[in-house]
């Protein structure tokens, strides 16, 4: 039994959810045969990188396409279901970058593409997954050849970390076209899930289907394969509950009671300062600093305004009276005089 992933794995650009701009663009360049050398397709996880790759090999090599189809491929014809199914291809050859990221493997790539179609009217297309995880010696093994390709012959690097070729390779950007993919929202996947679970003829309730759309974290591949792992787990109407239960999940309830738990700490201090409660009346006054209750016993100063205060009075003045000890003891002669 094939996986819901691989089952329902788009066949044409207007199949691709939530890529709308990728698909518009890829299915104009065919069209107008305006398609380039070398792409980038970058984006989270299971959002259709590596699918919208394939379709651009089957568009450019579909046996049934015509002008009229707006750059779309049949899907039917025996080159399109290879390339779907990822069948050995002569013209379509996928590489896995985690495993073949050596400086050896990029010249054996390089001296593979110089060889043309195995057709008249189709095109050689690599399709390089992870490829953040090439060395910079194998990017510059293939920068020649990214720079001056061959005719009819197209790359395409797929990647989730672009910010590594960025700092691997950052000439190889200026020669790739790069489109930046879209994590896919919850109800695109709704919408889908439940398009996979009427052809299957499966009883699944929106809460399961909402609960596996929220995991998914906006990648179709991660819904498709939760859902195949519920069915897996017994037979029956698939509910939110067993969906929690084989994902592991916590309920909501728990979320809920863990945050007001959270809250009932944090206003503890508060409601425990209140019953003690504060100071209040002449007692408040005291505790506030209310100085103006305290009577001095000092005795006070007396001035007279005489010639030798005024003169005391202009020395304190002066800049070089301006210390504190100085001040206070002038202030003490004149309050003597």
């Amino acid at each position: 039994m094939i996986a819901l992933a691989r089952k329902y794995r788009p066949k044409q650009f207007s199949e691709l959810i939530a890529q709308d701009h990728v698909a518009a663009a890829l299915r104009g360049a065919v069209a107008q045969g305006r398609v380039a050398h070398g792409y980038l397709f970058a984006g989270p996880r299971g959002v259709g990188k590596t699918t919208a790759a394939r379709i651009l090999a089957m568009a450019l090599n579909c046996e049934r396409r015509k002008p009229g189809d707006g750059g779309e491929p049949c899907g039917e014809c025996d080159a399109c279901r290879r390339i779907w199914t990822g069948a050995v291809n002569l013209d379509v050859v996928e590489l896995d970058a985690a495993s073949n990221r050596g400086v050896d493997d990029a010249r054996d790539l390089r001296e593979r593409a110089m060889y043309a179609a195995s057709t008249e009217s189709g095109s050689k297309v690599y399709i390089v997954d992870e490829a953040h995880m090439l060395t910079r010696e194998a990017w510059n093994a293939l920068l020649k050849i990214l720079e001056e390709p061959p005719p009819r012959v197209v790359f395409v690097f797929a990647t989730t970390e672009p910010q590594k070729i960025a700092n691997t390779a950052a000439p190889i950007l200026s020669r790739l076209q790069r489109f930046d993919f879209r994590r896919i929202g919850p109800h695109a996947i709704v919408a889908r899930l439940e398009d996979v679970t009427h052809a299957e003829k499966l009883q699944v309730e929106d809460d399961a289907l909402h609960l596996i759309a929220r995991t998914a974290n906006g990648g179709m591949r991660d819904a498709l394969s939760m859902l195949d792992q519920v069915l897996s787990f017994g037979e029956g109407p698939v509910t939110a509950a067993r969906v929690r239960e084989v994902l592991g999940l916590i309920p909501d309830e728990l979320y809920s009671e863990m945050l007001r738990a959270e809250r009932r700490r944090r206003d503890a201090p508060r409601a425990a300062a209140g019953r003690r409660g504060r100071p209040t009346g002449r007692a408040h006054g005291r505790a506030a600093g209310g100085g103006a209750r305290i009577r001095s016993t000092a005795a006070p100063l007396r001035y007279r305004p005489t010639a030798n205060n005024s003169q005391r009075v202009r020395r304190a003045a002066e800049p070089q009276c301006q210390s504190a000890a100085a001040r206070r003891s002038l202030v003490a002669e004149m309050g003597d005089a």
